[in-house]
């Protein structure tokens, strides 16, 4: 059996995977809002369950989809417990871009620089893009890397039978975007006669953020509101995708939207027989374009998917999939109870269900999270 989890973590998204009773285990996605405490307590819990992680993707780089990481790669050293892979969006090969959009989004208030908790995450996300085969605890650094902005990889995970298919999908921030952002950086530097932007920041701290959020609001927000050329989201549009389906015929799907993460099966509140194979669609916070729903078309027409909503339910992501809407049947919406966004919005709600009478709708918030089982 085969176990997959949306866990509740609040404004954040922390969704992991065990493939054949812990034979293959993989996480997508490891940010959260709920206090530390629950936080270590769950994924304590988590790794109790298993004795190797095979891979973690980091969708793209806000840090309520990043933040937990120090406290689960603690936690696993700890316990002995491998992390083969990190797969990370590849921003054309430029440490500096990647410092600059994480320094923005952990030091998002000038008081987390001097935040030891913040200052820990920030240098173990630059430690991944040193782009070195592995990083300093050991693990593989991937990257969805060629040079098209439209890239894909595929990954069977075979045993004595065709087992899982996985397939990552990555639409980057354009080169002339990253050209831009570099040319700047560049600029910056040289002023201080350095070459690294992990030092600058390292060094001169408030003044040093104060420099970015200039150079990123003049060529990301001022892009963003150019309507001569392609409208950016802040990352949002670099979210790498993660579709995933068993290769096997399925008998049973055991589905639940309690908190409890364990057996018995008295916490399922649905249990059905399907004879099609179902999928899973992970978006992040991506926003999609018509390449990349017609190549998601190619595989969940004839599925039972399970799609999480881009976004946390934004009413600016939700249009997009209009068009994958009648090929999936469940949908978790991932956000924060009281969350300053108003995530998720009753426009994008209203909008599946009103153009899939099918669909059935899943809340992941700090309270509750879904719960899935493929046999």
């Amino acid at each position: 059996m085969s176990k997959f989890s949306f866990h509740p973590v609040g404004q954040g998204l922390f969704y992991t995977g065990s493939i054949l009773n812990g034979y293959y285990n993989f996480i997508y996605d490891c940010g959260k809002s709920i206090d530390d405490n629950k936080f270590i307590k769950l994924i304590d819990e988590y790794t109790n369950q298993i004795h190797k992680i095979d891979f973690i993707v980091v969708s793209h780089l806000h840090s309520d989809h990043f933040n937990g990481l120090p406290y689960l790669i603690n936690l696993c050293k700890s316990k002995n417990i491998p992390i083969n892979k990190i797969i990370l969006p590849y921003l054309y090969g430029s440490k500096n871009i990647a410092y600059l959009l994480l320094a923005l989004t952990i030091y998002d208030e000038k008081e987390k620089l001097n935040s030891e908790e913040a200052n820990e995450l920030f240098d173990l996300m630059c430690s991944f893009y040193q782009f070195k085969r592995e990083n300093q605890n050991g693990i593989q650094v991937e990257f969805i890397e060629d040079n098209n902005e439209f890239s894909e990889k595929e990954f069977e995970l075979t045993g004595r039978r065709q087992i899982w298919k996985f397939h990552f999908l990555n639409k980057k921030i354009s080169q002339d975007i990253c050209n831009q952002l570099n040319e700047k950086i560049g600029n910056l530097l040289a002023g201080y006669s350095m070459t690294d932007l992990m030092r600058f920041i390292n060094i001169y701290k408030g003044l040093a953020l104060d420099e970015i959020k200039k150079i990123y609001e003049e060529v990301i927000i001022k892009t963003k509101f150019d309507k001569s050329k392609e409208k950016l989201d802040d990352l949002n549009i670099s979210s790498i995708i993660l579709l995933h389906y068993p290769m096997f015929k399925v008998s049973n799907v055991l589905l639940s939207d309690k908190t409890d993460i364990f057996y018995p099966y008295n916490f399922f509140l649905n249990m059905f027989k399907i004879s099609n194979i179902t999928l899973t669609l992970l978006t992040g916070d991506a926003k999609f374009d018509p390449q990349m729903v017609n190549y998601i078309k190619n595989y969940s027409k004839d599925r039972i998917g399970i799609m999480q909503v881009p976004h946390h339910g934004s009413k600016y992501n939700y249009r997009q999939i209009k068009k994958l809407i009648e090929d999936f049947d469940y949908y978790a919406i991932s956000f924060g109870l009281g969350n300053q966004y108003h995530h998720p919005s009753s426009e994008a709600i209203n909008y599946i269900l009103n153009n899939n009478k099918r669909s059935k709708i899943y809340e992941v918030n700090q309270l509750s999270g879904l719960y899935y089982y493929i046999d």
